[in-house]
C-alpha cells in the first residue's frame, strides 16, 4: 500500500515531503488505507507490492474493518492494491458493511487501465459505491503499460460524474518532472509528486531517487504513516506495507500485522515509532550515522535501513 502510503492537494504540482515532526502526534487516525486484493494487470518496475499475493478481503475482515471505522470515527479511506477495479465486488461488500458510508471520503488509487474511453471509464467508476475521489498512478513506469489517452478519458469521466481526480507521479530524478507538462495539457487537476521508495520491485531493479548527498533534515522527522495505517487483505493492520511480508524489519524494530487497529496502536513497534524521530531511533539502537547513504534522505528508506541494522545485528 501501498501504503502507504496516502492528503488533499490544490490544483498545482505538490511535493509530498511534509512529514510530521515528532512530538506533535495526535492519537486520532485521520485515514485508513485498505488493500482489498493484490492482483494487478500491470507489472511496474518500481511497484512496492512484492511478492504478488492473491488474498482478497473475507467477510470476517470486512466486519472488523466496519467496526474499526465506526469506533474510531475515521472519515477517510484510501483503497489501493493491486488494481482496485479488479476487486470492485469486494470493495462494495466492504462499503455496504460500513454504517453511513456516504459520510466517509472514499478514494481509490488506480492504474487507469479500464479507461479505454470515457464511457467505459464512467461505467466502471459508477460501479464503485459512494466513490469520492480517483487518484491515477501515472509516471514513466506506468506509461509503459497505460496508453496516455486513458488519462484524459479518466479525467473527463470523473468530471462528468462529479468525482475528484488527481494524479500521483513517482519520480527517480527531477528530469522525470517533464511528464508534468504533458499532463497539464490534459486538464486542470492536481499532480502529487513522490520520490521513489527503494522497496519491492524498485529495490530488486535498483531503482531509487538520486539524492546528491544525505539530507540530515530527515533525522528530525517521524514516520509519516502514524496517523494513516493500512489494512492488508489476508494479513491485518500495519503501519505500512513496505516491509511485509519480507520481514526486513525484525528484531528490535519488528513490524508485523495485527488483528485489530487497537493492537497495532498499542504494539511496542508503534509506540517506538511514535516516541522517536528517525535520529532518535538511530541513537536508541546504536546505529552509526556513518552508515547513512544519500538514499536514506527519504524517510521510508531510512526506516528500512534502521530495521535491517536491527535485524542483522549490525549495531554500535
Amino acid at each position: 500500500m501501498d501504503l502507504l502510503f496516502w492528503g488533499s492537494c490544490f490544483r498545482k504540482v505538490n511535493w509530498d515531503c511534509s512529514l510530521p515532526v515528532a512530538g506533535n502526534m495526535a492519537k486520532e487516525i485521520e485515514e485508513l488505507g485498505v488493500l482489498p486484493g493484490y492482483r494487478c494487470n500491470f507489472s511496474c518496475a518500481h511497484c512496492l507490492i512484492v511478492p504478488k499475493l492473491s488474498d482478497t478481503l473475507s467477510g470476517a475482515e470486512i466486519s472488523v474493518l466496519a467496526e474499526t471505522l465506526a469506533q474510531n470515527k475515521i472519515g477517510s479511506i484510501i483503497i489501493a492494491g493491486g488494481e482496485p477495479t479488479l476487486h470492485i465486488p469486494v470493495i462494495n461488500n466492504l462499503l455496504r458493511g460500513i454504517k453511513n458510508p456516504e459520510k466517509i471520503f472514499i478514494t481509490i488509487t488506480t492504474n487507469g487501465s479500464f479507461a479505454k474511453n470515457v464511457e467505459v471509464a464512467e461505467a466502471t467508476l459508477k460501479r464503485i459505491e459512494h466513490l469520492s475521489k480517483v487518484q491515477l498512478s501515472y509516471d514513466k513506469w506506468h506509461a509503459k503499460f497505460l496508453p496516455f489517452e486513458n488519462v484524459g478519458h479518466l479525467f473527463l469521466a470523473c468530471s462528468n460524474i462529479g468525482v475528484e481526480f488527481s494524479v500521483n507521479m513517482v519520480i527517480e530524478s527531477p528530469l522525470d518532472l517533464l511528464l508534468v507538462s504533458k499532463l497539464r495539457a490534459v486538464g486542470d487537476f492536481s499532480v502529487v509528486i513522490q520520490k521513489v521508495i527503494s522497496a519491492g520491485a524498485a529495490e530488486s531493479n535498483a531503482i531509487s531517487y538520486n539524492f546528491p548527498a544525505f539530507e540530515p533534515e530527515v533525522l528530525g522527522r517521524s514516520c509519516p504513516n502514524l496517523k494513516k495505517p493500512v489494512y492488508l487483505s489476508g494479513r491485518g493492520f500495519a503501519l505500512c506495507d513496505l516491509n511485509l511480508p519480507a520481514g526486513s524489519q525484525a528484531g528490535k524494530m519488528g513490524q508485523k500485522t495485527f488483528a485489530t487497529l487497537g493492537e497495532l496502536l498499542e504494539s511496542d513497534f508503534h509506540k517506538t515509532m511514535r516516541q522517536y524521530t528517525f535520529g532518535g531511533l538511530l541513537d536508541k539502537f546504536g546505529i552509526d550515522r556513518a552508515t547513512l547513504r544519500p538514499e536514506h534522505s527519504l524517510a521510508c528508506n531510512l526506516c528500512r535501513h534502521i530495521g535491517r541494522c536491527c535485524s542483522s545485528g549490525s549495531l554500535g
